[in-house]
């Protein structure tokens, strides 16, 4: 977790390492997310600002989309309110995968946080 963190949160590494690092970390707290603690505050904040980041976009949807899937369901209220409305400008985005993948994210984010979201 700490070297992915690190990884994920640097800004002068190679385009590759930065989505590798953001796919790495999706997976991990995909999986042992749940075990993390109050990291998971610390990392979830990062995730938000790569959606800022045109070159890092794409692959931040995904590994998000991987996180709001995982039965762990954690608790992303955090970045919720955030990305949800940003997530929506990316829908009038030219990038084909883009659009598919935050159609997916949205989706997931609808049918897993959806109480979440009401309020």
């Amino acid at each position: 977790y700490e070297c992915t963190l690190t990884r994920l949160r640097a800004a002068d590494i190679d385009q590759e390492v930065k989505e590798r690092a953001i796919a790495c970390m999706g997976q991990i707290l995909t999986n042992v997310g749940d075990l993390l603690g109050d990291r998971l505050g610390v990392c979830l904040p990062v995730f938000l600002d790569r959606l800022h980041n045109e070159i890092t976009r794409l692959a931040a949807v995904k590994a998000l989309s991987m996180i709001a899937s995982s039965p762990l369901k954690l608790d992303l209220s955090s970045i919720l309110s955030t990305s949800v409305p940003l997530l929506a400008s990316f829908l009038r985005k030219s990038n084909r995968a883009l659009k598919l993948s935050t159609l997916e994210l949205l989706a997931t984010l609808l049918a897993n946080y959806g109480s979440q979201l009401a309020g």
